[in-house]
């Protein structure tokens, strides 16, 4: 493998028209990470661990609906090789998004996703966290759609093409 963007070349999608990526944007470009191989998401979670440690270390990865590459447990395994694992959350396993307070208070936090576009969702995910004392580190994902500047720094093996806004 010679690098993310020849990874990601080979499972992106092109239109010539845009397509609704959700209710809020739009993009000539998708990005299929389902069809990634597990070798290419191992290949993407040793990277985006190393880092994250750089950054610090995090006692939990949150990570957000929808994952189709099980991308925190297999980052939280990488990082586990050089420091303590964090824990994983997945967002989608609590009731409406609603994390217990006592297990995120005075916890390091990393969002994680496969894709981030708008950053909407994120950062709704980050102001709950934040709200009851969790102190979020980075946020983190396979392709970067936000085209920062955001609350902190977004960790990614690619930034990928734009998205337009529909709202």
């Amino acid at each position: 493998m010679n690098s993310f963007k020849d990874l990601f070349e080979n499972i992106t999608e092109r239109f010539s028209v845009p397509v609704k990526l959700s209710k809020s944007c739009e993009s000539n470009t998708f990005y299929r990470v389902e069809d990634l191989t597990r070798e290419d998401v191992e290949f993407c979670a040793e990277y985006l661990a190393e880092k994250i440690i750089d950054s610090g270390e995090p006692d939990i990865l949150i990570e957000m609906p929808g994952s189709a590459v099980d991308l925190g447990k297999t980052v939280a395994d990488k990082m586990g090789e050089q420091v303590k694992r964090p824990d994983v959350i997945l967002l989608e396993g609590t009731e409406n998004g609603d994390i217990n307070i006592s297990s995120i208070q005075g916890k390091t936090i990393v969002i994680i996703n496969d894709v981030i576009t708008t950053g909407r969702s994120c950062l709704e995910v980050h102001s709950k966290l934040t709200m009851k004392g969790g102190n979020v580190l980075c946020w983190v994902a396979l392709v970067d759609r936000t085209f920062g500047p955001g609350p902190v720094s977004v960790i990614a093996t690619l930034t990928g093409d734009s998205i337009t806004l529909l709202k």
